[in-house]
């Protein structure tokens, strides 16, 4: 990063100033980090030292703000914001503090900027935008502090002993609570607050000590999204579905498990696959959700197969493809010789391989669903799905993975629309990538 000292310079001024200076270093310092959005990688040797300085200043801003000054807080997050954008927020998150004392603070602090919102939404001007991008940023901070391994109980301070019995029956903490109907409210909103807001709930709500509470927001979220209509159903559906793919990959399965049905009758309902002959009208007109409908699918699938890859995958012996397709005629002498590898024929399979376990009824209709939008309008929606194909025949047994196989080649039929083609392409690249595709199918790859 050739302008680490000038960025270095400008978060020290910001440093020095507690945060006043942050408006004025702001546009100087956005035009740097954007430079780099096609390689946010070059940016990892110095992003401790970006992140750090900044992170403890958020945490300094947020324990002297008021209801009445959040001002501090917002123009840091803006910086944070920027570089969250930038780089993504996987990364960046990692540098934030964690300390278990926080965790209110900064729910009070989230507060108070969340109440700012509806003025300055008024006016129509920059502000509103940097209150939006504070509340993102706090929720990011919030979904690692919820993250810390004591139960909520003890460091909720609304809890005391007269309110412990009502806390035993409801099963999660007045302060889960808060937390759980900010985030809901949020998931109405469009942009990055959204984002946040999924991921927050999904890391809070797979906790061992969220049981009760992830049951009440799947009861929450079917209510929500009946009781939804008009424009206000287009931002809701992608939140609800983001939160709950995000559940099914953060969560056990052992803790998943039971849920993974019902939650797959309530999709398929959403996709229109239950009696219905047209998919849901708020579906198929939104390309986000139906992106995420398919991270849903296919996370849903994953949670109901064994958590084990087939042990009759092909395995890679030599980087000569001449040698791993075996003895040819019109081969050279040097890959004349077969080579041995992972069984790629059912009668070839090795006693040691894993044991076959009862494939879920569930996952044909998966499968299908998948396979179906591989021929998606949209491309986003396409490789999504094609990820999950290759995702869940990795799981099968070798029988029902050449069944797969040829479903995905069956996308790729002259009489199929271009954008079958393609997610057909695409399926078969990802399955060949996880080595589900056998090398005695290259030949009718090939041929296509």
């Amino acid at each position: 990063m050739e302008e680490f000292d000038e960025i270095r310079g400008l978060i020290s001024r910001v440093v020095a100033s507690n945060g006043k200076d942050a408006r004025s270093v702001y546009d100087r310092y956005k035009a740097i980090l954007t430079k780099y959005q096609e390689q946010p990688q070059l940016l990892d040797g110095c992003l401790e030292a970006i992140v750090q300085p900044l992170s403890v200043l958020l945490r300094q801003a947020a324990m002297r703000s008021t209801a009445q000054d959040t001002t501090s807080v917002q123009n840091v997050c803006r910086l944070l914001h920027v570089l969250i954008t930038v780089r993504g927020y996987k990364t960046v998150v990692r540098f934030f503090p964690h300390e278990a004392a926080d965790l209110e603070r900064v729910l009070q602090v989230l507060g108070y900027v969340r109440d700012t919102q509806p003025s300055a939404d008024s006016t129509g001007d920059s502000s509103s935008i940097a209150l939006w991008e504070a509340q993102a940023v706090l929720m990011l901070w919030l979904s690692i502090l919820v993250l810390m391994p004591f139960d909520l109980f003890i460091l909720d301070s609304s809890v005391t002993s007269d309110a412990s019995s009502q806390h035993a029956q409801r099963g999660f903490t007045p302060l889960a609570a808060r937390i759980m109907a900010l985030c809901q409210d949020y998931l109405k909103h469009p942009g990055a607050v959204r984002e946040m807001a999924a991921l927050l709930l999904a890391r809070l709500l797979t906790r061992p000590d969220m049981a009760a509470a992830l049951q009440d927001f799947l009861r929450w979220q079917q209510q929500a999204l009946a009781s939804t209509h008009g424009p206000a159903a287009v931002f809701l559906l992608p939140g609800v579905l983001q939160t709950l793919a995000l559940i099914f990959k953060l969560g056990r399965r052992e803790q998943l498990l039971p849920l993974a049905p019902k939650t797959w009758l309530q999709l398929a309902e959403l996709l229109g696959d239950e009696g219905s002959t047209t998919p849901n009208t708020s579906v198929s007109r939104n390309t986000l959700a139906r992106k995420l409908a398919m991270k849903l699918v296919q996370r849903v699938g994953l949670t109901l197969l064994p958590p084990q890859l087939a042990g009759w995958r092909y395995v890679r012996s030599a980087a000569d493809l001449g040698r791993n397709l075996g003895v040819r005629s019109d081969c050279p002498d040097q890959c004349s010789t077969a080579v041995d590898h992972a069984p790629a024929k059912a009668e070839d399979i090795s006693p040691q391989s894993p044991t076959v376990h009862e494939v879920p009824e569930q996952i044909e209709d998966l499968i299908g669903i998948l396979l179906a939008s591989c021929s998606d309008k949209d491309t986003v929606v396409r490789w999504s799905a094609a990820k999950g194909v290759a995702r869940l025949a990795g799981c099968l047994p070798l029988e029902l993975a050449e069944e797969v196989v040829d479903g995905a080649l069956g996308l790729l039929s002259p009489s199929e629309p271009d954008t079958s083609w393609h997610g057909g392409c695409l399926a078969i690249a990802e399955l060949a990538q996880r080595s589900i595709l056998s090398p005695d199918r290259l030949e009718s790859v090939t041929s296509l």
